[in-house]
């Protein structure tokens, strides 16, 4: 630590070592002070600093000392402020201030004194999940209970059993919906601590600016957000240091303008990647390394090939509970219960505010009551648990004097490519590190929007033969050996006739007509011919279905009135004042790229709006 500390944060880690903690037998290190981690912070912020212009420097000058203050201050919560006078907490909260400053002086050279007395004076604006404590002696932040339906996920050998994942479908829930032609089906959802994002390929891709615009398609018009790219690109990345997101800006000729690089470098690709960006480069295309969230500089991550799709067994993989939950649980406000499922929310005699949700609960019904309700049950469970909410207050359901409630869903156009070369063995073991954007607006040739390619996770045969049981299974065997794996996405439009509904004895119907269709069947002509010229003589094809509603979103699409959107561009409902709704529900448009890093951007954009509410209530 003390190799990035100047001669004040040296003395102010010694005084605070030998005269505030005194002889008490709790070392700094006990305490969870983590010197180094603050050290390596300032660090990274200073050197993105120097890049940045002076007010955009304050800025983060402000967010460094409120990282080192919040260390600080869980510090103090674990030692116990009984243990330490009113004094000694002032000096460990300068020790804090001491760091920030000498990290900055230290690396990005002097600021100016202005610069420094602004940056000290002015309000804190980064954002806090709920349950840290806001500094200064402002307020403490409301307790905060998280209701997760499901359990944590066992680590086990079926973790990266292919059979048990695919073929047995292990960890996919066993609940039955219906289609809009009445088919019952066993949708792809996984109810567990963390959500979907435990099994997700890592793909973490910020919108394109254009993508906030209204955009016309082929088939229909992409309509506009109620936000711009510049009020989420703070928050993209700070979501991006989070998620601890590998990549590299510069490559992908759609990539809207960022304030600052990615956290960490690309993923390398392996050889046949490798090997496949440069022929697809020669071809005149602009490969680009796909954004990533894995714990791989953290030394975690093997880069096995059991990660697109499949639970991570040793909590390499970026998902949500570990870059968010699990942190947050280090606070004594926050709380979670798995095995905790909502069945309504409960409104007032008014119907306009939310007082208490009904949680089947270790074989029970129970009543938690709250000031305050966020729903992240996905697109499709948020608009459920909304629907069965319906009361005589709200017949159509909560947050439903628009009717658009459970309307507009989206999924993407998607479509797996398995290029066959039969001279070459594919030994890829970690194959998404490369995608292209190439066809992002136009098919090259003036037309229109086609979408997004990137790799999928290594296919095996046991994967295949779930979907084509009648091949034998030495075939599946050779295909997976000698195939390159590829995702090919379009946007879904959204349309009103698609959606989530319940019928009369409460299941659910998902009705999904697709939209846009036209366009990616051409945009996968397109590919099979640009893998041929890279090298793979034989293209097969799959679509993904109904019973797959990974990107899902869009069914409480926010907006700018209440006469035509569920929420309004914070996220809260226009009909309850303290409902909020924060998932891909909120998504009025789905793009052509993967849905993990907007919702988390807007949670974070929505986070620092309550935490600027808490603030006001208190004082």
């Amino acid at each position: 630590c003390s190799e990035h500390l100047g001669v004040h944060g040296r003395r102010a880690a010694g005084r605070m070592d030998h005269e505030v903690l005194g002889g008490e037998k709790c070392e700094i290190q006990s305490i969870g002070f983590r010197k180094g981690m603050v050290a390596r912070e300032c660090r990274n912020q200073a050197l993105r600093a120097q890049r940045l212009d002076r007010g955009r420097r304050r800025f983060v000058l402000r967010q460094m000392h409120h990282e080192i203050e919040l260390v600080v201050d869980q510090a103090l919560q674990q030692f116990g402020r009984e243990h330490l006078s009113a004094q000694s907490q002032v000096d460990v909260r300068q020790l804090g201030a001491n760091l920030a400053r000498d990290s900055w002086e230290e690396v990005v050279g002097r600021a100016s004194d202005e610069s420094q007395r602004d940056a000290a004076q002015a309000p804190c604006r980064h954002p806090l999940h709920l349950q840290h404590s806001v500094l200064g002696g402002v307020h403490q932040a409301a307790r905060v209970l998280v209701l997760e339906r499901g359990p944590h996920l066992p680590r086990e050998p079926q973790n990266t059993d292919v059979n048990a994942v695919f073929g047995q479908l292990r960890y996919r829930t066993t609940d039955t919906w219906i289609d809009g032609d009445g088919k019952p089906f066993r949708p792809g959802q996984y109810y567990y601590v963390g959500g979907h994002t435990k099994f997700f390929g890592t793909a973490m891709f910020r919108l394109r600016e254009k993508d906030f615009e209204e955009v016309q398609h082929e088939e229909g018009v992409s309509p506009a957000w109620p936000v711009s790219y510049a009020d989420l690109e703070p928050w993209y990345t700070l979501a991006e240091e989070m998620f601890g997101v590998h990549g590299r800006a510069g490559d992908d000729p759609t990539e809207p303008w960022r304030e600052n690089g990615f956290p960490y470098p690309p993923v390398p690709d392996e050889p046949v990647v490798a090997r496949l960006a440069r022929n697809l480069r020669a071809q005149g295309l602009h490969p680009f390394a796909m954004p990533s969230s894995i714990r791989l500089r953290q030394g975690q991550c093997v880069r096995c090939g059991t990660c697109d799709a499949f639970p991570c067994r040793i909590d390499a993989k970026g998902d949500a509970e570990i870059c968010l939950l699990r942190p947050a649980m280090q606070s004594p406000n926050v709380m979670l219960w798995p095995g905790s499922e909502v069945l309504r929310l409960e409104t007032d005699d008014t119907g306009k505010r939310i007082v208490a949700a009904q949680v089947r609960r270790n074989g029970e019904t129970i009543r938690v009551s709250a000031p305050l309700f966020v729903l992240s049950a996905g697109a499709i469970n948020s608009a459920v648990l909304l629907l069965r909410s319906a009361n005589g207050k709200n017949p159509n359901g909560l947050a439903n004097s628009s009717g658009m409630v459970g309307r507009h869903y989206m999924n993407h156009n998607c479509t797996a490519l398995l290029g066959i070369d039969p001279k070459t063995v594919n030994d890829t073991r970690f194959p998404k590190t490369l995608s292209v954007n190439d066809f992002y607006w136009s098919d090259g040739k003036g037309g229109p929007p086609l979408g997004n390619l990137q790799m999928l996770g290594k296919i095996q045969p046991e994967m295949m033969q779930a979907a084509m049981p009648w091949m034998p299974a030495p075939a599946l065997r050779y295909i997976a050996r000698h195939s390159v794996d590829f995702y090919v996405m379009s946007e879904d439009l959204p349309d009103p006739g698609n959606g989530v509904t319940l019928t009369p004895s409460g299941q659910v119907r998902l009705t999904w007509r697709r939209t846009n269709l036209k366009p990616h069947l051409r945009f996968v002509q397109q590919m099979k011919q640009v893998l041929k010229r890279a090298g793979f003589p034989i293209i097969l094809s799959r679509r993904f279905g109904n019973d797959t509603p990974s990107h899902q979103c869009g069914t409480t699409r926010f907006g700018t009135s209440s006469h035509d959107s569920v929420l309004d561009p914070l996220c809260k409902a226009w009909d309850h004042d303290n409902l909020y709704v924060v998932d891909a529900g909120f998504f009025p448009s789905s793009a052509a790229l993967n849905p993990a890093l907007t919702i988390a951007a807007q949670a974070l954009r929505v986070g620092a709006h309550l935490n600027q509410k808490l603030e006001r209530s208190q004082t």
